[in-house]
């Protein structure tokens, strides 16, 4: 597994929880979980009410979808350092996607009780983690918002509007 050390150090180079101090990461990781996946093992599926987010610290996750029954799109694959799950501490909603280990991998998991504990008991930690899972969030969705954009553009670059369009592009700001 990972010594109490070296998870220290990987779990606090993490931008989720860099800005915490030593003993405010000491005590978040003795509310956290480690678990071990091996290859091929599903951590969430897709559809299952979300109550924990997720660090990978070891290995690599695949990130997988089905839009239609029988049809598998696999979204991602993500390595150490990145955060999985980060909306169900939010909002406990169905997961948008299934977790696979692409490869054995070990996760730091924090449920949703943990960050609602300290947030009711007002630990200096909770408003710095929330800080950072909106940034991640708000990076998430600008990322969203440039692909949508993206697709769009491809899309009219293979439609050339005839004489039925009554619409035109505004030139951009």
């Amino acid at each position: 597994m990972i010594d109490t050390e070296v998870l220290h150090a990987k779990v606090r180079a993490i931008g989720l929880f860099s800005s915490l101090t030593d003993p405010e990461l000491r005590d978040l990781l003795l509310r956290c979980q480690i678990a071990l996946y091996l290859k091929d093992k599903v951590i969430f599926r897709e559809g299952a009410l979300g109550d924990s987010l997720m660090v990978v610290l070891q290995g690599s996750v695949s990130l997988r979808c089905s839009p239609e029954p029988g049809v598998n799109v696999e979204l991602a694959t993500v390595e150490e350092g990145a955060v999985l799950g980060e909306m169900a501490i939010i909002d406990p909603a169905p997961r948008a996607a299934t977790a696979v280990a692409a490869t054995n991998a070990v996760l730091l998991m924090m449920a949703k009780d943990t960050l609602d504990h300290l947030i009711s008991s007002e630990h200096p930690a909770a408003q710095k983690i929330l800080r950072q899972v909106l940034v991640l969030l708000a990076a998430r969705f600008r990322a969203t918002e440039d692909r949508i954009g993206e697709l769009f553009a491809s899309r009219l670059e293979h439609r050339a509007p005839g004489p039925q369009a009554a619409w035109r592009l505004a030139p951009a700001e």
